[in-house]
């Protein structure tokens, strides 16, 4: 009997042990999911910059390569 009950209260503490466990894994996942919001909201201003970046400098030898013409044609006159 004595050794039934050692047994229970082990099997009662690994419980015990494992429901903590799970309850602070389960925080952790929250925070991570948290985190990964975050960090896919940061990527995406950071693509939607990029891309104003690249129009913006698309734009900027357009106006080059129109300003190399109108020189050109300019010298030719």
């Amino acid at each position: 009997m004595f050794e039934e009950q050692k047994t229970t209260k082990n099997l009662g503490d690994k419980v015990k042990e494992l429901i903590e466990k799970y309850q602070e894994l389960k925080e952790e996942n929250k925070n991570l999911r948290n985190e990964l919001v975050s960090v896919k909201t940061q990527n995406e201003a950071l693509s939607n910059n990029l891309g104003k970046l690249e129009e913006d400098i698309i734009m900027k030898n357009l106006t080059e390569e129109e300003l190399f013409k109108e020189i050109e044609d300019i010298l030719e006159k």
